[in-house]
């Protein structure tokens, strides 16, 4: 009777899995579908055309999408992180996404193993470095992965922050362009070649953020490995 409804719980977990998947299998198709097509090396390297003329590209939206990742990364992973490290080690605060999973990530490293830590003289800020953190790796490596993830696809907060531009990066006090944003003006447009345009661009969005989830994934496996592997 046990094993049945062990068996019975993971088919529904695995149903459930499967029908929340459904929809995001159909988005990826949709994508995939009708914006292949569009991407070639011209459409990824040139500026935009001129409107309501087939041509041009995204290559100033994907140079400064990478420039965002790369600067919200370095100013709110460190900060998400030791909230969270504060949160599970210290005291109370709240930050969203990297803060709430690094929270859980830690808090789901057994005592046992801060106390091993004590125990041997090492002091509370090396433990939770060394030993914590370095045990909850997966779980903040997700956090990080789904806060990029959020930041890499938003739009409307750039209609108000970096403004747009057709032209590749110059300087951080001038507009400049992002996938989101050229996808989102791009969908306006009542040309066919600017919503092909558009699926392209969403194409290489999602290739970006798995590419940047794959990096950090097998970046964490292999250092996981490297510890285990030592004597």
């Amino acid at each position: 009777m046990r094993r049945f409804k062990d068996r019975l719980a993971f088919a529904l977990g695995a149903l459930c899995a499967i029908l929340a998947m459904i929809p995001l299998l159909n988005i990826l198709y949709e994508v995939v579908k009708k914006g292949l097509s569009t991407i070639n090396l011209e459409f990824l390297t040139n500026i935009p055309g001129v409107v309501g003329q087939p041509g041009g590209g995204i290559g100033p939206a994907i140079q400064g999408t990478l420039i965002l990742i790369g600067l919200t990364t370095l100013i709110g992973v460190p900060l998400g992180l030791v909230s969270g490290i504060y949160l599970s080690e210290f005291g109370n605060i709240m930050l969203p996404i990297v803060t709430r999973t690094t929270e859980e990530s830690m808090k789901l490293v057994p005592n046992s193993i801060r106390d091993a830590a004590t125990a041997l003289g090492v002091k509370k800020w090396r433990t939770t470095l060394s030993v914590v953190l370095s045990t909850g790796r997966n779980g903040v490596a997700t956090g990080i992965l789904l806060s990029i993830a959020r930041i890499a696809g938003e739009s409307a907060p750039l209609v108000f922050t970096i403004l747009g531009s057709q032209y590749f990066f110059s300087n951080l006090n001038s507009p400049m362009d992002a996938l989101p944003l050229r996808i989102y003006r791009l969908a306006l447009l009542p040309y066919p070649y600017a919503q092909a345009q558009g699926w392209g661009a969403a194409l290489v969005l999602i290739l970006i953020v798995l590419a940047l989830n794959v990096g950090v994934r097998l970046a964490t496996r292999g250092r996981l490995y490297s510890k285990r592997s030592r004597p």
